[in-house]
């Protein structure tokens, strides 16, 4: 399973889109309280079936980078790939996804390579 953790509604289409065609599941979290219901539902069995987490670095609304502290401190979580993304002239975005722990790329090159990223 994928967690996507979008605010652009295009760019979750295309997600959703890529998703259907590489035959992968993707979950869509819209905020803080969505993730943690999630999180809280997961059993043993189901947290080795999240694979990756894509993080959209400017949605302000869930703290991007708390949830990325979160995520890498969640015990049914800590081992799903993490990916982040904004505009490619945000670097410091990018960089601080880094230092915590997440790959990080601009929006541009993670369109390009969403097919691998899901099938991953």
């Amino acid at each position: 399973m994928i967690l996507a953790i979008v605010k652009d509604l295009f760019f979750g289409a295309k997600i959703n889109e890529t998703a259907l065609q590489t035959n992968k599941r993707v979950t869509f979290i819209k905020d803080n309280n969505a993730l943690e219901r999630l999180v809280s539902r997961l059993n043993d069995k189901a947290k080795n079936k999240i694979k990756a987490i894509i993080i959209d670095l400017n949605f302000n609304e869930i703290s991007p980078f708390e949830t990325i502290k979160k995520i890498k401190n969640n015990e049914k979580l800590k081992n799903a790939k993490i990916i982040g993304y904004c505009s490619h002239v945000q670097a410091d975005l990018m960089k601080k996804a880094k230092e915590l722990g997440a790959k990080s790329m601009p929006k541009s090159l993670i369109t390009k390579k969403l097919g691998d990223i899901l099938e991953k």
